[in-house]
């Protein structure tokens, strides 16, 4: 894998974290998209961004953004973003969300970024290389039972599957630990720190 790309992406990801703390206020303006979702300048500052710097570095590879895209036909590599996974907090002051950003090649995750910008943690893996939180290694959680273990999740109106009397069951019936989030890549990232045991 060329190093630019993982330079290119840890610094998209700590110039969107500086975006994101200067315009984190409360009484934050913001529009409600046609999926029912919300959007803020800062998501579309951000993905705009990143865009602009793939043109510029990678010409020839195409941007898959939750707000814009960038094609590139039959490009074989593109860029997944979100430029803030977890805009309903963040737009109501709460400071649990992350930048996101994978490069694929062929279809096939090869490179990923996720940035905690409050906590100022990011964790960067590479397909075969495993997984990195400021430059340390991570690795899952031991933890081997249901009874007890830690369950991060996220709920909202639009899922397409009736996830919350699942999450209920089984964490009444093991007795499992869970907290409510409203990013994924958020509880992905203690998932991959081995602070909690599922998502």
């Amino acid at each position: 894998m060329s190093k630019g790309y993982k330079k290119l992406a840890i610094d998209l990801a700590k110039k969107a974290g500086g975006i994101i703390r200067r315009n984190f206020v409360l009484g934050m303006s913001r529009q409600i998209k046609k999926d029912g979702s919300p959007v803020t300048k800062t998501d579309l500052a951000i993905n705009r961004m990143v865009i602009e710097a793939v043109k510029k570095d990678f010409p020839g590879h195409r941007v898959i953004g939750e707000e814009e895209n960038h094609h590139i036909k039959n490009a074989k590599y593109a860029w997944v973003c979100d430029p803030i996974d977890g805009t309903i907090p963040f737009s109501h002051g709460m400071p649990t969300c992350c930048f996101s950003l994978a490069l694929v090649r062929n279809g096939v995750p090869i490179l990923g970024v996720a940035y905690d910008p409050f906590g100022k943690r990011m964790v960067v893996a590479e397909k075969g290389k495993g997984a990195f939180l400021n430059g340390k290694r991570i690795h899952v959680s031991k933890y081997r039972q249901l009874k007890g273990a830690y369950l991060g999740h996220c709920l909202w109106s639009r899922m397409q599957y009736p996830m919350k009397g699942f999450v209920d069951d089984i964490v009444f019936n093991y007795k499992m630990q869970y907290f409510p989030e409203g990013s994924i890549v958020y509880v992905a990232m203690l998932l991959a720190a081995g602070e909690i045991e599922a998502i």
